[in-house]
């Protein structure tokens, strides 16, 4: 079974050194040349919605500890698309190209071939596909913050993949086509009961086929209420990390206060073996010292409907 660790310090170095450590027979780099560190840049102006380039640097040091990585790559493809704002533009804003002195890469994935095909279902009940794209590495770290989520009620390690999707095509894990509108026209009812609905299992089925092989949670800020991008910041100073991608976000999901079978892609991940939801044997701290309940989404009583009329997996 594999280890998942949970520390909780002050400082966001002692947090993901320590959390590392405590797994590091896990975390198989030693013949590993070319690392792909996956972070998450939604927000052009939010803060505290994007990965902190500082929990970035941190890990890029702990990486130079395996003298077989050659290449560091950070690779986004952001959601600025939406708004005109490039994932160049957005590193730069957030000071990821000072990164580039320890001698590593930033990778704008928008501007890659996106030729693989994951099917997906719309809410108007048919399919489609997404394109996404799978750049060369050896292995693959997720890094982002813990959110909530104004569909998916936690924005967590597994939602970092939506940067592999093409840019037009992102909108369609909510189940609508690029051309048919906003995500912010699914808020509507009924349409965002059916967007809830079929977005979960959308996300496992991207999951499915390209997922992180360490997933890190940089925990010493959130983000509660309206999230993933106008919530308010929460000072909770932990990190979660393991090399299964599941339990990382069952464990993260429970310390901010959510039952894990209450987000509809863990649920479905679990259903389809992707990863385990048992974080009973956590090594590092004790749960009930981290647990700290984060305030929804305010639309979490109709979130938490994806259940209703589905069935499968």
């Amino acid at each position: 079974m594999k280890k998942i660790a949970l520390v909780k310090y002050a400082k966001r170095k002692e947090n993901i050194y320590k959390v590392l450590d405590l797994i590091s027979k896990d975390i198989q780099l030693y013949n590993k040349e070319t690392i792909l560190i996956k972070v998450a840049l939604p927000g052009f102006k939010e803060i505290y919605s994007n990965t902190n380039v500082e929990a970035v640097e941190i890990l890029i040091s702990y990486l130079k500890r395996f003298p077989s990585i050659k290449n560091i790559i950070i690779a986004e493809g952001s959601q600025g698309f939406y708004y005109n704002k490039p994932t160049s533009e957005i590193f730069k804003r957030f000071k990821y190209n000072q990164l580039e002195r320890f001698n590593v890469s930033l990778l704008d994935l928008d501007e890659l071939e996106h030729n693989e095909s994951v099917p997906v279902s719309l809410i108007d009940g048919t399919t489609d596909t997404i394109k996404i794209v799978r750049p060369k590495y050896d292995y693959m770290i997720s890094l982002v913050p813990p959110k909530t989520h104004d569909f998916l009620i936690l924005s967590l390690g597994m939602l970092n993949m939506i940067g592999f999707v093409h840019p037009k095509d992102k909108i369609k894990l909510f189940g609508v086509r690029y051309e048919d509108g906003s995500k912010r026209s699914l808020y509507s009812m009924p349409r965002f009961l059916h967007a809830i609905r079929v977005a979960h299992k959308n996300l496992v089925e991207l999951v499915t086929r390209i997922h992180p092989d360490l997933s890190l949670i940089d925990g010493l800020y959130g983000m509660e209420g309206r999230g993933p991008l106008k919530g308010s910041p929460v000072f909770h100073g932990f990190a979660i990390a393991s090399t299964d991608f599941v339990k990382t976000d069952a464990l993260c999901s429970y310390v901010m206060g959510f039952k894990p079978d209450d987000i509809g892609y863990i649920h479905y991940s679990k259903k389809k073996k992707l990863g385990s939801t048992d974080f009973r044997a956590v090594i590092g701290e004790r749960l009930d010292y981290v647990k700290f309940p984060y305030r929804a989404h305010p639309n979490f009583e109709n979130q938490k409907k994806w259940r209703e009329h589905n069935h499968g997996y």
